[in-house]
């Protein structure tokens, strides 16, 4: 898909903000930015991060940076520099959500084998009440 067909789905698309950044919001992510790499060093988590360098609309320095600064061990940058900057809607998506899903899979995976991950709370416990409640009802 050519650039110009991915800008007029993107207008057409209700979902999308179409309109310039207002100064308020530009500030806090100004501030935000300036918080946030203040403390990269601190940042101490798995992450998965993708970025082109063609994208005129974020600096990959931030993310460059996030990736080489943070103390996780655990962290992946992907270059995507066939793409632009709406990576959920150029050509190459799919690429980058199998890699995303792949990603999650290997560490939701990793952290179920650690014992990190647990069953949604009261799944067997919903069907451990029904069945007292049954219990209960014929023993009476």
């Amino acid at each position: 898909m050519k650039w110009r067909e991915e800008i007029e789905l993107w207008d057409a698309d209700p979902a999308c903000f179409k309109h310039g950044t207002r100064v308020r919001n530009a500030l806090e992510y100004l501030r935000a930015c300036q918080t946030l790499c203040a403390e990269l060093h601190c940042l101490d988590f798995p992450f998965l991060v993708f970025h082109s360098a063609r994208d005129k609309w974020t600096d990959a320095n931030g993310s460059w940076a996030l990736y080489e600064r943070s103390r996780s061990a655990d962290k992946t940058l992907v270059p995507v520099d066939h793409m632009f900057h709406v990576l959920t809607k150029e050509d190459g998506w799919r690429d980058v959500l199998a890699t995303a899903l792949a990603w999650l899979d290997a560490h939701t995976a990793a952290a179920a084998a650690e014992g990190q991950v647990e069953g949604k709370e009261g799944e067997e416990g919903e069907e451990g009440e029904e069945g007292k409640e049954e219990e209960t009802a014929a023993a009476e």
